[in-house]
């Protein structure tokens, strides 16, 4: 099929019905690969529709050999996790190969069901050019990368996530079509913020930008300036997301201030809070922000995760399989400090192995010495431990005598005498060493 109107159309009614519209239709079959696109699409890539047919749309698992403007576009024809399980949804995504909008693409994903299974995707798009005399300025690139970095987190394959990893999606996407506060509780390094910013970033304040106030690093006073001052953040229309990051160590003043804040403005933007001690806030403070509650469970009580999050890493970083002591030792350690720890032991791994399969041995030393005791890692056997005390000794012994006899010219006497004994004992230990 080609781009030209003259072109034969397909056979099929629906078909034919797809053929002859000015919007961009194109049809995904049950494993996401592209097996159908009309004229309309075609003008829309700017390619022959041959070169992305058959294809796959998953972002994780785009043939690596097909061009980068080709992948690029697949990414962006894939369908979210909703419509994958049987919901239809609309999703606004930037023009490939651009990275942000506008211009957008806007697609519409209706599943097709059987029997209750989705067998089918239909998509169609909508082309939104921004607004004439709308001023565009250009995010960061350090924060396009984050945006990006969040976003391929979350384009795993359905089948790759855990359960509670699917709890937690759906607890996320349910969060993101409200503007309502969420109430984030995990320890330390479980993946508060992350989660955090995957609610701003799928919800409807996207376009806005988020602000994250840490109560144990900034003093109070500085918190009150930078949100309730002159000209605050707390007042500014372009913050779409507010995450307050351990409300706990704040001053009980300051949180009624945040309560009475919250409470008079109509117009206000999302508040996220995310906590290790929801028991150390005022009891109003938790009621007030606790819309939506989300609980991150610890990694010791989801070792599942870690499996996930090793397979992950290897694809991001493109590293060979792991040997196969690497996964069962990562299943051993409790993980402490959670994801922090985690990524930081992934990132120390690849370094030792310089891009050989990651190994067991490659671990930091307090993983493998716990490994040792579980009897998973063979004990690395100390040189040292083969060399007996009067093997060294003679050894050393031998040295000495060696050296006095050298400075002293092989005269006994004065050798006996450098080293303190006698000629007579100094005459067996010789002959004990055999030193001619």
């Amino acid at each position: 099929m080609n781009g030209d109107p003259s072109a034969a159309e397909p056979k099929g009614s629906w078909q034919r019905l797809f053929h002859q519209s000015t919007r961009p239709v194109y049809l995904l079959n049950m494993r996401r690969r592209l097996r159908y696109g009309n004229p309309a699409l075609e003008r829309l890539i700017k390619l022959p529709l041959d070169a992305v047919l058959h294809e796959q749309c998953r972002p994780l698992k785009l043939n690596p050999d097909l061009p980068s403007n080709v992948r690029h576009i697949l990414q962006a024809l894939s369908p979210p996790k909703e419509a994958i399980h049987g919901r239809t949804v609309r999703v606004r995504r930037p023009v490939p190969p651009a990275r942000q909008g506008p211009p957008w693409w806007e697609i519409l994903f209706i599943p097709i069901l059987h029997d209750q299974n989705v067998t089918a995707i239909l998509a169609m798009i909508d082309s939104i050019a921004p607004s004439e005399g709308a001023p565009t300025k250009s995010l960061p690139e350090a924060w396009v990368a984050m945006r990006q970095e969040i976003l391929h987190a979350t384009q795993e394959e359905d089948g790759e996530r855990t359960l509670v990893q699917q709890r937690i999606d759906a607890q996320v996407a349910l969060a993101g079509q409200t503007t309502a506060p969420v109430w984030i509780v995990g320890e330390a390094g479980t993946g508060k913020k992350e989660v955090a910013r995957r609610i701003h970033f799928e919800g409807v304040h996207r376009e806005k930008s988020i602000v994250t106030i840490d109560c144990l690093g900034v003093q109070p006073y500085l918190i009150r300036s930078l949100l309730f001052g002159q000209l605050g953040l707390a007042s500014s229309p372009h913050l779409g997301t507010l995450l307050i990051v351990d409300p706990e160590h704040l001053p009980l003043d300051l949180q009624a201030e945040f309560i009475e804040w919250h409470r008079e403005q109509d117009v206000v933007p999302r508040v996220i809070v995310a906590t290790c001690q929801p028991s150390r806030v005022l009891a109003e403070f938790r009621n007030r922000f606790s819309v939506i509650d989300i609980y991150l469970p610890s990694l010791a009580n989801r070792k599942d995760e870690v499996d996930r999050r090793v397979r992950q890493f290897i694809e991001l970083r493109q590293l060979p399989p792991p040997a196969a002591d690497f996964l069962p030792a990562m299943q051993a350690w409790s993980w402490p400090k959670n994801f922090v720890e985690l990524d930081e032991t992934l990132r120390s791994a690849a370094d030792h192995a310089k891009d050989q399969p990651l190994q067991a041995v490659h671990l930091p030393r307090r993983i493998r010495d716990h490994l040792m005791e579980l009897q998973l890692l063979p004990a690395k056997e100390d040189p040292t431990s083969r060399l007996p005390l009067e093997e060294v000794l003679a050894q050393v012994e031998s040295r000495m005598i060696r050296i006095a006899l050298k400075k002293c010219r092989n005269d006994l006497q004065r050798a006996a005498h450098h080293l303190g004994i006698t000629k007579m004992r100094l005459t067996r230990r010789m002959k004990a060493l055999g030193i001619e």
